[in-house]
This record gives structure tokens, C-alpha cells and sequence, in this order.
């Protein structure tokens, strides 16, 4: 990735745009990066790759999943005696 100063940016800020839609652009103030310019289509693709969900979306997905992986054969939990005996106490 380059790195722009701020003034530099702002000075060639079409280069800057035309060097972005090949790779990220890194803005800086006083050295240290405050930004990134980047193409539409990443910012897009990044967008839907990061899109933020709903706690209900992740449950739904969750059952969803549940249900495809579910082991209908696995049988049903029993009670077992006490492991440790009268040693425990």
C-alpha cells in the first residue's frame, strides 16, 4: 500500500483516487495513518463481506444449522449412579 501525507493527498488527490482503484491508499497526519482510500468495489465487496447482523439473523442461522446437523439416532441422555461413591463427603 502507499502512504500519502494529508497535504500530499490533498494536492494529487486525483492520483490518489486513480492509484486507489489498483490497491488501498494510506492517508497520514504528523506520521501516523488516519485513512484509507480505497476503489468502490472493495469498499463494496468489504461492505458485504462485514455487513453487521441481527442477534435474531445469527439464532435463525443457528437453528438452521442445528436442524441440518442434528444425529437423530443419538439416544437420550440416562441417569448413572453416582461416580464417586460415599468417598466424596
Amino acid at each position: 500500500m502507499k502512504s500519502w501525507n494529508a497535504t500530499d493527498a490533498k494536492r494529487h488527490f486525483a492520483e490518489v483516487i486513480s492509484e486507489a482503484e489498483q490497491e488501498p491508499q494510506v492517508v497520514t497526519k504528523r506520521g501516523k495513518p488516519v485513512s484509507v482510500v480505497v476503489s468502490y468495489e472493495r469498499f463494496l465487496a468489504n461492505e458485504m463481506h462485514h455487513r453487521e447482523r441481527s442477534v435474531g439473523q445469527w439464532l435463525e442461522d443457528l437453528r438452521t444449522w442445528s436442524d441440518l446437523e442434528a444425529d437423530p439416532d443419538t439416544p437420550e441422555r440416562t441417569s448413572r449412579g453416582d461416580q464417586f461413591g460415599d468417598e466424596w463427603r
